[in-house]
């Protein structure tokens, strides 16, 4: 399914706060987990142009942990205190809502459910140490429109709200930082945020990537926080390199160990105001971040989100309706006929979707086409092993666990293993186009309609987009299959490669060429490869794969 793209919202007013300076980045989706019951890797990356293979690149930094003060004027005036709520308080500020989840779907607002009537929540900001003296940067992927709105960014991202940071302490007396955060109810007129009772919500599943430990924090306000001295709940999320899914019930939450002003989380939630990702580390800490989604922990609450309206403002600020975020249907993957072999109709697939397979849009018949799979060099005497984000589905050997896990892709781990080869061991995970024959052996097909393939991934080696031509021809070309080199990326990026940027290793030898014409009129597989030195070990993540010029729109989902 590919769809234009489409703005949903005008703005109501400027975003404040927001970053002046802008740069192109990439940002990392690791697996490191505080609870492993509750945090599974996930993934994700800003986009590289048509053909590019450079790596984005991340920084080490200090993983130190956030400093254990803070101060009123840090938070400017995205605060506000109980104060801000008048008597003519809506109904919404109650349990009736309908947080709806949020993902890289182009649209830079939360619709939380609660706004206050003043049309100005859920947007996503930032703001820094700047007014205690330090000198913290958050740039973003890509400049904000007219209206200061990050739809550019999340356009830029494709996998979420991205950007890099740079923490300066300037005249601080604690470790520098930068937020970026959305407001429950929004702010009133004198631009005060507003405090509301988000009990129903039940806590917060989000899919991030950071260089640097971060911790998600919620605030009552100015006001209130004061008075606890800005010893706010919070979890510590970490840092992720490859990116992670965490889910934090509202029992997660805990105030830092110097707090001396108590304040139960449960007192907090029911006059909650500001949902907060800090980023606090050592001064010269520069860095990546990407936020992929955030939902509430309570989404059962939520089944008849597509038909709710707010009890206050309009349905204006619904940003979609339900139909145009979920999955597709099983229906939407049903294999073609095999005359439809000389046109694949071929959909993105995103992993956010949850399918582990792809409508390729050429199956030949035998309804097998498109499903993820892997391989590697033991037949040859390797020992390289892939190992998934999680078990298998045990009855059918789906993989649809993985992608739940993983959030917004297909994601795991790998070890190299050199065993008895004469060359450097390899994994790899592919899908075949047109699937498999009642023998067992892979279809090639004629892919010429397709242009090319675009795929967003993260991998911590140096990979290959790899081009099987079917067993017969692989060998006849003596295995040197067409291939585009997209280096590694921790953070992860998007490459678009038309097919003439493909091409045979310099080892072929003159009598095993193949013209990429030739080749893509009979293409079988497509393979992520990664080779490299034995006992070398890492971490992938694959999140989208389209048509050549059809993924760096608008994301996942278009």
């Amino acid at each position: 399914m590919n769809m234009k793209c489409s703005r949903v919202f005008k703005k109501a007013l400027p975003l404040a706060l927001l970053s002046a300076t802008f740069a192109v980045v990439a940002c990392d989706f690791g697996s490191e987990s505080k609870d492993s019951s509750e945090e599974q890797p996930v993934a994700p990356e800003s986009t590289v142009e048509e053909g590019s293979d450079q790596p984005t690149k991340t920084e080490p930094v200090d993983d130190d942990p956030v400093a254990e003060r803070g101060s009123s004027s840090s938070v400017q005036s995205v605060n506000g205190s109980s104060s801000s709520v008048q008597s003519s308080t809506p109904s919404a500020f109650k349990d009736d809502h309908c947080f709806e989840d949020w993902g890289p779907y182009g649209v830079a607002r939360i619709n939380t459910g609660y706004d206050a009537g003043f049309n100005n929540s859920g947007y996503w900001y930032t703001y820094n140490d700047n007014e205690d003296g330090g000198k913290s940067t958050i740039k973003w992927a890509a400049e904000p429109d007219v209206y200061g709105g990050l739809e550019p960014v999340l356009e830029k991202c494709v996998t979420g709200l991205c950007g890099t940071y740079k923490l300066d302490k300037g005249t601080l007396d604690y470790d520098p930082y930068v937020v970026v955060a959305f407001d429950l109810a929004g702010k009133d007129a004198d631009g005060r945020v507003i405090p509301v009772d988000a009990s129903g919500l039940g806590g917060f599943e989000i899919s991030l990537a950071v260089s640097a430990a971060a911790t998600l924090e919620l605030s009552m306000g100015n006001e209130e926080d004061a008075k606890i001295d800005f010893a706010l709940p919070a979890y510590d999320l970490g840092t992720s390199t490859v990116g992670k899914s965490v889910r934090i019930p509202w029992t997660k939450f805990a105030q830092p160990s110097w707090a001396k002003n108590q304040i139960s989380t449960e007192e907090v939630v029911k006059k909650l105001a500001s949902v907060r990702i800090r980023i606090q580390a050592k001064d010269g800490n520069n860095g990546e971040f990407n936020i992929m989604k955030i939902v509430p922990v309570n989404r059962s609450t939520f089944k008849n989100c597509p038909d709710y309206v707010p009890p206050v403002s309009s349905s204006s600020i619904v940003p979609k309706s339900s139909s145009s975020v979920v999955p597709p249907s099983s229906s939407s993957v049903v294999p073609k006929s095999s005359n439809s072999l000389a046109t694949c109709d071929f959909e993105t697939w995103n992993g956010a979707d949850g399918l582990a397979r792809i409508n390729t849009g050429c199956d030949a018949g035998f309804n097998n086409s498109g499903y993820w799979y892997t391989y590697n060099d033991s037949l040859d005497g390797g020992k390289s092993i892939i190992t998934w984000a999680a078990e298998p589905d045990e009855e059918y050997g789906g993989l649809e666990p993985v992608l739940e896990a993983c959030g917004n892709g297909m994601c795991g781990t790998y070890k190299l293993g050199k065993g008895t080869l004469d060359y450097d061991p390899y994994v790899a995970v592919g899908f075949d186009l047109a699937g498999k024959g009642a023998d067992g052996r892979v279809i090639p097909v004629d892919a010429s309609s397709m242009k090319g393939i675009a795929i967003t991934f993260s991998v911590t080696h140096a990979a290959v987009l790899e081009l099987s031509l079917g067993d017969e021809m692989d060998k006849k070309i003596g295995y040197a299959l067409p291939a585009y080199d997209m280096g590694k990326s921790a953070t992860g990026k998007t490459v678009d490669i038309p097919w003439s940027k493909f091409a045979q290793p310099s080892w072929a030898k003159d009598d095993q060429s193949i013209s990429m014409d030739e080749a893509v009129k009979s293409i079988a597989s497509i393979r992520v490869k990664v080779q490299a030195k034995s006992g070398s070990t890492g971490e992938f993540n694959i999140m989208q794969v389209g048509e050549h010029g059809r993924v760096a729109c608008c994301g996942p989902g278009y």
